[in-house]
């Protein structure tokens, strides 16, 4: 089944959020996805899925003031500053038709620390953030 996303939401690990429109996502990769769905007692389904490989490119047009937040934004600091604390525990998919997706990453932690040493985040040349989180196996993931 094919889905237009409207949104990925980058949750971290006490969750704060940030959501990014599709239009500064440059490239989004959830590899190796599996999932099941539950049906609550309110009859509502929740879609839960885990990933093996995540890569999410997010343009540099995406700005916002962490001093203002609002319902899109519950971050108190710069994004990258946020970024490279390590502790995305999950995206969220907005899809267009008003349902939602969870996706949570792959996880080990980091010299005891609530730090995920599978996700490495860096800027390219043109300033985008890259973000990569999993088992690969054509690069190192730096601690």
């Amino acid at each position: 089944m094919r889905q237009q996303a409207k949104t990925i939401e980058i949750i971290f690990e006490n969750m704060d959020y940030v959501q990014i429109p599709m239009e500064h996502i440059g490239a989004a990769d959830f590899e190796d996805v599996d999932g099941s769905m539950i049906r609550l007692r309110t009859g509502e389904v929740l879609r839960l899925s885990h990933a093996r490989k995540i890569y999410l490119q997010v343009l540099s047009s995406f700005q916002f003031d962490y001093q203002n937040p609002d319902e899109s934004i519950s971050i108190y600091e710069a994004f990258d500053k946020r970024l490279l604390e390590g502790d995305i525990s999950c995206f969220r998919v907005h899809y267009v038709d008003g349902t939602q997706e969870d996706i949570s990453v792959p996880w080990e932690d980091c010299e005891g620390q609530y730090k995920n040493r599978l996700q490495k985040v860096e800027k390219d040349e043109e300033g985008n953030y890259l973000i990569r989180i999993g088992y690969y196996t054509h690069y190192t993931l730096e601690e």
